[in-house]
């Protein structure tokens, strides 16, 4: 009976794994930026395709395309909305209420400037 047991809670983490989503950056994310005490919200829409990113961030100053690569829980990615470039790196991780999250820092390309970026997926 033991064995039966463990047998079926074997099975069942096994098919969780395997149901564990190839694609997790594809969707709609609200992404918060704090650079330089300057704040910002975007909305991005993101195609993960194998290791390739891509999609569009928009804003109130206006939109653009992005491009970037996965490797695990690893992103990178680059958004060219308005003047400037913003090239974000950052980690997959979960919120203390379990839904996904990307943490990481983001570099406002022609000034040098670093600043700080989490994004959750869109309600």
């Amino acid at each position: 009976m033991m064995k039966a047991k463990l047998v079926l809670l074997l099975l069942a983490a096994a098919a969780i794994v395997s149901a564990a989503d190839p694609t997790p950056f594809t969707g709609k994310w609200d992404v918060y930026i704090n650079v330089a005490d300057h704040e910002a919200n975007l909305t991005c829409a993101f195609t993960q395709t194998g290791n390739d990113l891509s999609g569009d961030c928009s804003a109130d100053t206006g939109s653009g395309k992005i491009a970037g690569k996965v490797e695990g829980t690893k992103v990178i990615w680059s958004h060219g909305g308005g003047t400037v470039t913003l090239t974000f790196r950052g980690t997959l991780g979960k919120a203390a209420d379990m839904t996904p999250q990307i943490l990481g820092n983001v570099t406002v390309e022609e000034y040098g400037v670093v600043g700080e970026f989490s994004a959750a997926p869109s309600k």
